[in-house]
């Protein structure tokens, strides 16, 4: 991260367009298409790191939408119904445990020890063990109405010196220049959001994508920008009335027609990162997990993109206890020739921009 050095690639037609990877203590897994994940782990070779081989390609004979990684356990889930949980600290990539679940999953899952969570749209998230597939209880954010709040859209304005940078078809891709001053301040404020688009969604309608999981601690982002923050997901799959006492829903701004079931969203110990719209919103948990109005702690938003024409939504997102990581989009320059049968004395360039992305790194001590 501080050269720019590639350690390790595959290469450009290797790996499909657009899929999915998820990592983990030295695991790598992503789709293959054809409802096929490849297994790599890092390997030890002499003077290098950051090697991998590949260990398996897991086969289904099902839709599979999702998968979460958190090693050795590797969660899968299909649209038909059918879920995997496959145990990679065995030789073979054992799989561990297969079980039904309702149909339609949407393809947001997540695990914690004993438990995976499915995202089911607008039925919730619907918890079920890792170990038997029975299913443990359902979260349904419709019906926790008793804490509601809201933050209104922040005024972001990037103002990125480094807003355009030139092609580089390869590496070292350089670090940019440091900056500061990229958040905005926030506050919660008591009540449901006042202000909706055309085609905003009721609690009852909203859908429900992402979700994540932190010990006790959940987060899920809908459609319509809203966010579920439950302090004790064990306990509120127990019955709707403890659903509603333990959680609080944040709404936001948001468009649903150009933000397709939620963003982005990570969590790590009182530290939640969510995207609405087009921006990132990181927000700090009192010590019980349930936000309230005018709280002490913290509330920032930040811009996902350099400039302001370019609204792109994130591709990745993680929230850790020395920084904040996501992808970034920026415009990118590059001069192309007119006349490619031209000489390179007697060439013509033009420049094309065009939008692409970066990893923007937010360090917690940026003075250590």
């Amino acid at each position: 991260m501080d050269t720019g050095q590639r350690l390790w690639h595959l290469p450009e037609d290797f790996v499909r367009p657009y899929a999915h990877l998820e990592y983990d203590k030295g695991w790598a897994v992503w789709d293959k298409g054809e409802n096929a994940l490849e297994i790599w782990k890092v390997v030890q070779s002499e003077g290098e790191r950051g090697q991998f081989e590949q260990v398996a390609i897991l086969h289904h004979d099902c839709e599979t939408r999702g998968f979460h990684l958190r090693y050795p356990t590797l969660c899968v889930v299909s649209t038909q119904g059918q879920a995997f949980v496959y145990d990679l600290s065995q030789e073979t990539s054992r799989l561990h445990t297969e079980f039904n679940i309702r149909t339609g999953a949407v393809g947001h899952l997540c695990q914690e020890d004993k438990a995976v969570m499915y995202s089911f749209g607008t039925e919730g998230y619907h918890f079920h063990s890792k170990e038997t597939g029975g299913l443990l209880g359902i979260l349904e954010p419709k019906t926790c109405t008793t804490h509601v709040c809201h933050i209104r859209h922040p005024l972001l304005t990037p103002g990125y010196k480094h807003a355009q940078v030139e092609d580089s078809p390869s590496p070292p891709y350089l670090p940019g220049p440091p900056t500061r001053d990229h958040l905005v301040r926030l506050e919660l404020d008591s009540g449901p959001h006042s202000r909706h688009t055309a085609d905003y969604l009721s609690p009852e309608d909203d859908e429900w994508g992402a979700g994540s999981l932190f010990g006790k601690i959940m987060v899920g982002v809908s459609k319509s920008g809203r966010v579920i923050i439950c302090s004790d997901w064990p306990e509120a799959i127990r019955s709707r009335e403890r659903a509603a006492a333990v959680s609080t829903i944040i709404e936001c701004e948001a468009n649903p027609s150009n933000f397709h079931l939620g963003g982005w969203l990570s969590i790590n110990h009182n530290r939640v990162l969510f995207e609405v719209a087009d921006s990132l919103y990181i927000l700090t948990l009192p010590e019980d997990g349930m936000p309230f109005v005018h709280q002490p702690q913290p509330i920032f938003a930040t811009p996902l993109s350099a400039s302001q024409q370019h609204n792109i939504p994130a591709s990745w997102m993680g929230v850790f206890d020395d920084c904040i990581m996501s992808t970034f989009a920026l415009l990118c320059r590059r001069y192309e020739r007119i006349d490619p049968t031209q000489s390179e004395n007697e060439a013509i360039y033009h420049i094309r921009t065009y939008a692409t992305k970066a990893i923007r790194v937010m360090s917690f001590t940026p003075d250590v």
